[in-house]
């Protein structure tokens, strides 16, 4: 005869909480085996005010881990992933910079969150490089200034146009701000033997 029993409390599900910026933060109820990257399966992951660059595994009062979830998107890889533990809490902090990317590059029309260290040549990264198209010569970035004007705040937007060529020689990492939009350019088609009557 054979007796078997899988009593053992490390098969018992795990409670955690998820707090911060998400849609639905409360308890949860995980597989013993979950980490922070499944485990943001369970509550959808942040929502469109949460960061996915500093998200925080808390045990006991500390910060166990912190995981940048870009590193997922853009390489596959789960750096600094932990197995989850009874009662630990993953928190969401707000989104950092807010990066918006028009024109001329891979993956357009997109938000991309960036940390207070990252600049242009970053975003160019996430993004997916530059197109074999993309105008060289002339980045341009809109951003919001504000300013007082008596005793009240007023804004304007500021265009700032900058020589992508040289950055990239460079390796000139211009910083960008929340709420920048950065534009990228087609170049202009060149043609021959074209005759106007």
């Amino acid at each position: 005869y054979l007796d078997v029993s899988l009593g053992s409390s490390s098969l018992r599900p795990l409670r955690i909480f998820a707090v911060g910026e998400l849609s639905n933060p409360g308890a949860y109820v995980v597989k013993p085996t979950a980490t922070i990257f499944t485990a943001l399966y369970y509550f959808n992951g942040p929502d469109v005010k949460g960061s996915m660059r500093s998200i925080k595994l808390i045990r006991d009062e500390k910060e166990i881990a912190n995981i940048d979830f870009y590193d997922f998107l853009l390489s596959g890889k789960r750096k600094n992933d932990k197995k989850l533990q009874r009662d630990d809490i993953i928190f969401i902090p707000p989104r950092e910079n807010s990066i918006i990317v028009k024109g001329e590059i891979n993956r357009t029309d997109l938000i991309y969150e960036l940390k207070d260290n990252e600049g242009i040549l970053d975003l160019i990264k996430m993004a997916g490089g530059l197109k074999s198209t993309t105008f060289l010569s002339r980045v341009s970035i809109d951003r919001e200034i504000q300013y007082r004007k008596g005793e009240n705040f007023t804004s304007e937007v500021t265009r700032i146009d900058l020589n992508l060529g040289d950055l990239l020689n460079d390796s000139s990492n211009f910083e960008l701000i929340n709420n920048d939009i950065v534009t990228f350019y087609k170049t202009a088609p060149k043609s021959k033997n074209v005759f106007n009557i």
